[in-house]
């Protein structure tokens, strides 16, 4: 199903703006809107798209849209109250793309269950 979007310039420069000076995201006027949400999204996408760039070993870009999907499936478990059944407070893991271009991730620290897997 097609999601129209509004996306407001100044709302974008003021997401990176707090992102490159570290400072907080303040709600945007009228509250979080789905609009303001995926500009973030977007916005945040982008910064760490750049900052991996600065790594010679940067990630493609599907390897770095792996890594924000990952976040926000555990994002989903956080959300439902299910993080603590399957992961320690803090976790770390591998994302990548394998030779036949799926994505998969590989346990590194803070898994409560072992194995690897499709991300």
């Amino acid at each position: 199903m097609p999601i129209e979007l509004k996306f407001e310039k100044s709302e974008a420069e003021r997401f990176i703006q707090s992102l490159d000076e570290g400072k907080s995201i303040d709600v945007p006027k009228g509250g979080w809107t789905v609009d303001s949400v995926l500009t973030l999204a977007g916005v945040c996408q982008e910064v760490a798209r750049s900052q991996t760039r600065q790594n010679e070993e940067a990630p493609m870009p599907e390897e770095l849209l792996a890594a924000i999907e990952w976040c926000a499936s555990v994002a989903r478990f956080v959300a439902d109250g299910q993080y603590e059944d399957s992961f320690e407070p803090s976790h770390q893991t591998l994302i990548f793309i394998d030779p036949q271009g799926k994505k998969k991730f590989r346990q590194i620290d803070g898994f409560k269950w072992q194995g690897q897997t499709n991300a």
